[in-house]
């Protein structure tokens, strides 16, 4: 599994919500960021092998988290754009990555609810290649 296919579902789930619009088109193709972010998040589905029940409260806690987060970033002044990052002050990164985890610890203990063991322990490591990749790419800019 590449770490691109680790990484989109919720990187693709950020995108769409932070760019509020919805209607974004993929470089590659006319495919919507909503459409792309529906079919990354299916193949997740697919990979923890989730019931449809499963799959309803993890969905919803997915974009939830995507929403808390996004409006995180918002705060910051990051509405999509990376590049605004790199002028925030030490201080603002700091609390903005504090916030961020403590938003993703919440979303770690709902979905403990509703996987099993296996499940999350996939789940956990999607998003630590996800944390990984965003810090990479925050240092970057």
């Amino acid at each position: 599994m590449t770490r691109h296919t680790l990484l989109t579902p919720l990187l693709a789930l950020t995108l769409l919500l932070a760019a509020a619009a919805g209607d974004l088109r993929a470089q590659d193709n006319e495919t919507t960021t909503r459409e792309m972010v529906e079919e990354q998040l299916l193949d997740l589905k697919t990979r923890l092998n989730l019931t449809d029940y499963q799959w309803t409260q993890v969905e919803m806690i997915l974009k939830s988290s995507i929403r808390e987060r996004v409006a995180i970033a918002r705060r910051y002044g990051l509405d999509g754009g990376g590049e605004a990052f790199a002028n925030l002050e030490r201080k603002q990164k700091r609390a903005m990555k504090k916030e961020l985890k403590a938003c993703r610890e919440n979303t770690q203990d709902r979905m403990k609810r509703f996987l099993d063991k296996e499940q999350y322990k996939e789940f956990k490591a999607v998003q630590e290649e996800i944390h990984d990749e965003i810090l990479a790419r925050v240092e970057e800019a």
